[in-house]
């Protein structure tokens, strides 16, 4: 579950950036979250269940899914309206 963190609006509004480029569909929009410590681990605890699919969806050797200033942040979209 993500945590009530305040993040940055510096922050925010980069992230919300980046996803723009893609937001096609006016009917949904990103909330950005800053997860807790606990919530991290558990997070990547169940992502590494993927056995198969982990691996390509972390990037490989980058290892995206797990590098630290990725792996604390969520981005649901919710429907508008």
């Amino acid at each position: 579950m993500a945590a009530t963190v305040v993040v940055s609006p510096r922050l925010a509004d980069a992230v919300l950036s980046c996803w723009a480029v893609l937001d096609t569909d006016a009917e949904h929009e990103p909330d950005v979250r800053q997860l807790d410590d606990e919530p991290v681990e558990r997070k990547l605890e169940v992502l590494r269940e993927y056995r198969t699919q982990f691996p390509a969806f972390s990037g490989g050797p980058l290892r995206i899914a797990e590098h630290p200033a990725v792996r604390g942040w969520e981005v649901p979209w919710w429907l508008r309206g």
